[in-house]
């Protein structure tokens, strides 16, 4: 796009997905080509740097992404989104 941000992956011709940004120019929201959408909730630490990812599917469905300056954790821990 306008901004340099990558907004849809195609793979040998094909559209795999379309992304769309916040206004930190993060991820919000990826739509597959199937139609699967998910979306992506941003928590910061004190320092203003991303601490965690949720990333919910249109169930409501969620998997938490825990960020450090030393590793990612996946949690896969599945829960309906409140």
């Amino acid at each position: 796009d306008e901004a340099g941000r990558m907004n849809r992956i195609v793979q040998d011709g094909k559209e795999v997905c379309t992304l769309k940004y916040d206004r930190g120019d993060r991820v919000k929201s990826e739509t597959l080509s199937s139609g699967q959408t998910y979306l992506f909730e941003y928590s910061l630490d004190r320092k203003g740097q991303i601490s965690r990812v949720d990333i919910a599917d249109q169930t409501g469905l969620v998997r938490r992404v825990r960020l450090s300056n030393l590793e990612y954790t996946l949690d896969e821990l599945v829960s309906a989104k409140h």
